[in-house]
């Protein structure tokens, strides 16, 4: 996951193009957070679909949201590092 978009391992099936709402639950957040995407690419790993999403902003606020998350996700894998 990065400010541009997310990989996506999921038992979903999407087209491509399609408009998708993931809602993440970042460290820390008692509710999810809901962001929009495009799905950019599809494909398949095994048995499991995988997509990438390219952000799409909905709002003013999705922008903001969308780096706190990345930043909330960064600070957690720095923590995790040994």
């Amino acid at each position: 996951m990065g400010r541009g978009g997310a990989f996506v391992l999921s038992t979903a099936t999407v087209a491509l193009q399609e408009r998708v709402v993931l809602e993440i639950a970042p460290p820390g957040a008692e509710v999810p957070m809901a962001f929009i995407g495009r799905v950019a690419w599809i494909g398949r790993s095994g048995t499991e679909n995988v997509f990438g999403i390219e952000w799409r902003a909905r709002d003013a606020g999705g922008g903001r949201r969308i780096k706190e998350l990345v930043r909330r996700l960064t600070d957690l894998q720095d923590h995790l590092r040994p």
